[in-house]
């Protein structure tokens, strides 16, 4: 249950255009939260059973509860809310998730949707407790309170939510500075995410929203409400976390419309899977890169249509006047592919990809990509000014990649080279002299700019004669 969850039974038409809200199939309806009456309370958490699958929420809670001091809500969702809280027996700080206040009345027998609710939040408290991992917050505590409702204790990060960080410096601070501080953020996701399948988790719901980045640097991945458990090539049934519920079990569609992968948009399941985590990851690089999320829309159910088409646009054309690096393009697309089977292989092949791009080898063959680029143009006989100056342009531009590309001393001659002589066959010889004095080689250089300056003597020997010509002819139609 996420702190932005919009849980309805339909795609939604009227949600903003921003489409960062999750929906689901399960659950419909709202309710507000009584937080005055809640603050300052003390709850009576009693363990909550976990013996095994079969035990429901009205599983009676044992002896030994456990104290906490509410203190100030800080989130609230479609049916859940997030509170500080104070642990009454070790006294530190955590965060409670608990059904919204009002959401239910006491009643002595409760309704199948508040079952269905219950049950949803204990599939979800079980499975990120078991989910441990550095990215992945930690669970203290799973019970109920005096009215038998649910509640979640868990480690409570003070910092802010990812895509508020996004927002604030993708405009305001220059894009290879922007990437070399969000990059390793989406690479601490991916390894949580990669951990959550070698345990046969699936998400389902990747995006910005759901990481919060703590004040010391913390990477937390929050929110497993619409995690499934699937099969995972290398592990045996046994070993696959059975708390998420399978395939056959989950709603759909579910996720976010702007992130979801084509298979997340079906009226089934069924073809959920690692890969689908994957596609989102891929989604969260493309808003890094262009500023959106990859599926948009003036309201949630356009970029849910968007989705499922499965159709996506290059992030290099996605963004105006800002430089999308080749390499990281390439790793996104190869995320977000729409068929599955073509999508990089897993979470931490994409971890690797983008860890392989910071070391410097996605850099360089972005540097190779230009030059290869550059040489095409140099090697076309109708190349103009225009053309030459835009090749020498991805020239510059592979050598701030690499300063150490071999391929750019060669190619930059053969460049200058190239407008010399264009420069001289079209008569700039001055023009002609510039690009030659900028060659590197001092022979190929000094042999141009002797060509240059004979063509330039000639030019004058012309000019010289032609004046003496006309001084003449003046001369005889005087006489005349």
């Amino acid at each position: 249950m996420a702190a932005d969850d919009e849980t309805l039974g339909k795609v939604p038409d009227h949600l903003p255009a921003d489409q960062t809200h999750t929906i689901t199939m399960a659950g419909t309806g709202d309710s507000q939260a009584r937080t005055a009456e809640t603050m300052g309370q003390e709850l009576t958490l009693s363990q909550w059973s976990v013996s095994g699958q079969g035990d429901g929420p009205d599983t009676p809670p044992p002896a030994g509860a456990v104290g906490y001091v509410l203190r100030q809500q800080i989130g609230s969702g479609g049916f859940g809310e997030v509170w500080e809280a104070v642990q009454s027996s070790l006294g530190r700080v955590v965060a409670i998730k608990k059904l919204k206040g009002g959401r239910f009345d006491v009643v002595s027998e409760k309704s199948q949707e508040q079952l269905q609710m219950e049950a949803a939040f204990r599939q979800e408290a079980l499975t990120t407790a078991n989910l441990e991992h550095p990215n992945i917050v930690p669970v203290h505590d799973l019970g109920m309170d005096e009215n038998k409702q649910p509640l979640l204790a868990m480690k409570l990060i003070r910092g802010v939510p990812w895509n508020e960080l996004i927002a604030k410096e993708f405009k305001a601070v220059e894009p290879e500075a922007f990437l070399a501080h969000h990059l390793p953020i989406l690479m601490d996701v991916g390894n949580a995410v990669a951990f959550a399948h070698s345990k046969g988790v699936v998400h389902r719901d990747l995006k910005p929203h759901q990481v919060v980045i703590g004040r010391f640097g913390e990477v937390m991945l929050m929110d497993w409400g619409l995690a499934v458990n699937v099969e995972v090539e290398g592990l045996v049934p046994e070993e696959i976390l059975k708390w998420a519920p399978a395939r056959s079990e989950a709603s759909s569609p579910s996720g976010t419309p702007a992130y979801m992968a084509p298979e997340q948009t079906l009226e089934s399941a069924a073809r959920i899977g690692t890969w689908t985590d994957v596609y989102l990851l891929g989604a969260i690089l493309y808003e890094l890169l262009t500023g959106r999320a990859p599926h948009f829309g003036q309201s949630s159910r356009e970029a849910f249509e968007h989705a499922a088409s499965g159709l996506l646009q290059d992030p290099r054309g996605a963004v105006d006047r800002r430089e999308v690096p080749d390499e990281l393009s390439a790793i996104a697309m190869r995320a977000l592919a729409a068929k599955p089977e073509e999508r990089t292989p897993s979470a931490l092949e994409f971890v690797k990809e983008l860890k392989g791009y910071l070391s410097g080898a996605g850099k360089r063959r972005d540097s190779l990509q230009l030059a290869e680029n550059a040489e095409a143009t140099i090697n076309n006989t109708d190349a103009d000014y225009k053309a030459l100056s835009m090749a020498m342009a991805d020239l510059g531009r592979a050598a701030g990649l690499w300063q150490g590309n071999p391929e750019l001393p060669r190619l930059r001659e053969r460049a200058l080279t190239k407008y010399t002589r264009q420069a001289m066959a079209n008569g700039d010889l001055h023009l002609a002299k510039q690009q030659a004095e900028r060659i590197e080689n001092e022979a190929a250089s000094g042999e141009l700019i002797a060509e240059v300056e004979e063509l330039l003597a000639a030019q004058s020997r012309i000019r010289t004669q032609r004046r003496m010509a006309i001084a003449a002819s003046l001369v005889l139609l005087a006489v005349v």
